[in-house]
C-alpha cells in the first residue's frame, strides 16, 4: 500500500492495534496529495486482495483521517487525533 502511494518507509510511522493499524504521516508530507494518495493506494490493495475471492470472503476496510500532534508514549502514540481516529473507525457503518 505505500509503494502503491508514491510514499518512502520513513514517511510513515505504523503502530499495529488488534487487526488494525495506526499510521502515522512524517509532518513535512503534503497532507492534500498524501490524503489522496494514501486512500487510492488503500483501494488498490483492497481490491488485489479481494479479487480472486468469493464475496463471502473479502475483506473490508474501514479507514479514518485526522489531522494534529501526536507523541510516542509507553503504550503507543497519544493525541486528540489519535482519539479521533479510533472514534471514527468504531463508529457503526451508516
Amino acid at each position: 500500500m505505500r509503494e502503491s502511494a508514491g510514499l518512502e518507509e520513513q514517511d510513515l510511522s505504523k503502530q499495529g492495534q488488534g487487526d488494525g493499524c495506526l499510521l502515522l504521516g512524517h509532518p513535512s508530507l503534503p497532507l492534500p496529495m498524501t490524503l489522496a494518495r494514501l486512500t487510492l493506494g488503500l483501494v488498490e490493495a483492497v481490491e488485489r486482495v479481494n479479487e480472486p475471492l468469493k464475496k463471502s470472503a473479502q475483506i473490508q476496510l474501514r479507514a479514518a483521517f485526522d489531522t494534529g500532534v501526536v507523541r510516542r508514549a509507553a503504550n503507543g502514540y497519544v493525541g486528540k487525533a489519535v482519539i479521533s481516529v479510533a472514534r471514527l473507525v468504531l463508529q457503526r457503518v451508516l
